[in-house]
C-alpha cells in the first residue's frame, strides 16, 4: 500500500471514531448523557442483573410477565459491566464493536482482492452509511452480529483448520440471534465455499455447525416467539434514512450501488449466485429491517464501485466530473448527518428521565404503570416498575392481546371502559409524554384517555414538567 494510501486509511477510521462519538457527544453538550433509544435499555438491564450473578429466567419487565431469551450480546454488555457499570458498557461496547467491524470489513475486501482505493472509498461509504451510524451508537445485538459475521468471513478465508475452528464458532454465535441471521450466515458460507472450490469442505463444516445451532436453538423459539404483524409501519420509510427510518439505508448510496450493478452486469454468469444472493437480501430487508446490516455492506460494495468508476471515467469537462463527484459525497454526508442529528434529538431527554427517577422514588415495588409501549424499556430500567406492554412484542405472550387492550384505553370516551381495562392489569400509574399528543397516540388532548385524565377524582396528577405527566389512578372502593 502506498503512503497515501495508508494516510487515507487512518483519516477514515478517524472518521469512524467521530461518528460513533458524535451523537452522544452532542446530546451530552446538550446536558443529555443518557443512552440513546430505548431497546438499548432493556440489554442494559438484563445485563447489569447477569453481572450481578443473577442470570433471569423470567423478565420481569412486563406485568403480565415473560420468559428471558439468552442473547450472547448480553454476556457480552455483562462482562464490560463488571467493570465499567451496565450504561457505561452499553456506550463503551457498541463503539469498540464499531472501530472493529470497519477493521474486519477492510480485511475482508483486502481477501476478495478489491483494489487498494476502491477499498478505501467503500470503507469510506460504510462509515458515513446511516445503518453504520445508528447500529454502532445504540446498544443492541446488531452491532455484535455485523461484528461477528465479518470475523467469520475473514477466519474462513485464511488457511488452516484453527481458523476454521474460529469461523465456525462465530457463525454459530450469529446463528444464536435468530434463524434469519442464521440463513444469511449459511448462505454467505457456501457462496464463499461455491466460489473458491478448494475450501469447500471447510465451509461445509461451517454450514453444518450453523444449521445445528439454529435447529436447536433458533427454530424453536422463533416458532413459538409472537408474530408482531399487528403493528402498521411505512416499509419505505422504515428502508431509507432519508425518508425517516433512522437505521435506514442511505437513498444516494442506494442509487449509486443500483448504478455500480449496471456497470458490473456483464459478469454475471460469473458471479451470477453473488448477484442472486444481493438482490434476495435486500429484498428481504426491505421487509424484515433487522437484514439491514448486511444489505448495508451490499449497497456500500455496488456503491463504492459506481463512485471510483466515475472518478476514473473519461470527461469532456473535468471541472463537470469533480462537482459530479462532490454532489455525490455531499448527498452521502446529508445521508450521514441526517443519521447523526436524528439520534441526537432522539429519546429519552432529561425531563422524561427525571420524571422515570421520580416515579422510582415515589411509588410501591410492584405497581404497574401504563404508557405507550414505546416508553416501556425506559419506564421498567429507569423507574425499575413493571408495565403493561414494551417493545419486545416477539418475547411477550400475548402481545397482540395487550396491544388491542393499549389502543382500546387509549381511545377509550368512556370512563367506566377506561376503568374496567386498568384494572385488568393492575394498572396504578400512567405515564403520559408530550409526543403521544403530538401524534403518537392522539393529535389533541381532548381524544380519548387523554381527555379522561382530566378527570380529578379518577386521575390524580402526581408529577410534572415540559414533557412529562403523571397520573396516579385511583380505584373505586367496592
Amino acid at each position: 500500500m502506498s503512503r497515501k494510501a495508508d494516510v487515507y486509511t487512518k483519516l477514515v477510521l478517524i472518521a469512524a471514531l467521530l461518528f460513533l462519538v458524535l451523537p452522544s457527544g452532542m446530546r451530552a453538550m446538550e446536558g443529555n448523557v443518557y443512552l440513546i433509544g430505548g431497546e438499548s435499555y432493556y440489554h442494559a438491564r438484563i445485563a447489569e442483573q447477569i453481572a450481578e450473578g443473577n442470570f433471569p429466567d423470567a423478565d420481569s419487565g412486563i406485568a403480565s410477565g415473560r420468559d428471558y431469551v439468552f442473547s450472547p450480546y448480553h454476556l457480552l454488555l455483562a462482562v464490560f459491566a463488571l467493570f465499567f457499570g451496565a450504561f457505561a458498557a452499553s456506550k463503551i461496547v457498541p463503539l469498540l464493536l464499531g472501530l472493529l467491524c470497519v477493521y474486519l470489513f477492510y480485511l475482508v475486501l483486502s481477501r476478495l482482492g478489491v483494489g487498494v482505493w476502491v477499498r478505501l472509498v467503500m470503507l469510506c461509504l460504510f462509515v458515513l452509511s446511516p445503518v453504520f451510524i445508528y447500529v454502532f451508537n445504540v446498544s443492541g445485538p446488531s452491532c455484535f452480529i455485523l461484528t461477528l459475521s465479518l470475523a467469520g468471513l475473514f477466519f474462513l478465508m485464511r488457511p488452516g483448520w484453527l481458523n476454521t475452528a474460529f469461523s465456525l464458532v462465530f457463525f454459530s454465535i450469529v446463528a444464536m440471534f435468530g434463524v434469519a441471521y442464521a440463513v444469511v450466515s449459511v448462505f454467505i458460507v457456501f457462496f464463499y465455499a461455491f466460489k473458491f472450490k478448494k475450501k469447500a469442505r471447510r465451509g461445509y463444516v461451517v454450514i453444518a455447525a450453523v444449521v445445528f445451532v439454529m435447529l436447536s436453538y433458533s427454530l424453536p423459539w422463533y416458532i413459538a416467539s409472537e408474530k408482531a404483524d399487528f403493528v402498521a409501519k411505512s416499509l419505505v420509510v422504515s428502508f431509507f434514512s432519508d425518508l425517516g427510518g433512522v437505521s435506514g439505508l442511505s437513498v444516494f448510496a442506494f442509487l449509486l450501488a443500483l448504478a455500480g450493478c449496471g456497470l458490473v452486469w456483464r459478469y454475471k454468469k460469473q458471479y451470477y449466485l453473488f448477484y442472486v444472493f444481493s438482490i434476495l437480501l435486500v429484498v428481504c430487508s426491505f421487509f424484515n429491517n433487522d437484514l439491514l446490516i448486511y444489505s448495508n455492506l451490499v449497497v456500500v460494495f455496488f456503491a463504492g464501485i459506481a463512485f471510483v468508476h466515475f472518478s476514473r471515467m473519461h470527461w469532456s469537462l473535468r471541472v463537470l466530473r469533480d462537482f459530479t463527484l462532490i454532489v455525490l459525497f455531499c448527498g452521502l454526508l446529508f445521508s450521514a448527518f441526517t443519521a447523526v442529528f436524528a439520534l441526537q434529538n432522539s429519546l429519552p431527554n432529561s425531563p422524561l428521565v427525571n420524571s422515570l427517577v421520580w416515579l422510582n422514588l415515589n411509588s410501591g415495588e410492584g405497581d404497574v404503570v401504563f404508557s405507550h409501549y414505546s416508553n416501556g424499556f425506559w419506564i421498567e430500567t429507569v423507574s425499575k416498575r413493571p408495565v403493561v406492554m414494551d417493545g419486545l412484542f416477539h418475547q411477550t405472550r400475548d402481545a397482540g392481546a395487550l396491544y388491542f387492550d393499549s389502543i382500546q384505553l387509549f381511545e377509550a370516551n368512556d370512563l367506566g371502559k377506561a376503568r374496567s381495562l386498568l384494572s385488568k392489569y393492575n394498572v396504578k400509574y400512567i405515564v403520559i409524554t408530550e409526543n403521544m399528543y403530538d401524534g403518537l397516540v392522539w393529535r389533541s388532548k381532548d381524544e380519548g384517555l387523554g381527555f379522561l385524565l382530566s378527570n380529578a377524582e379518577t386521575f390524580k396528577k402526581v408529577q410534572e414538567n415540559s414533557f412529562v405527566v403523571i397520573y396516579e389512578y385511583v380505584y373505586m372502593e367496592g
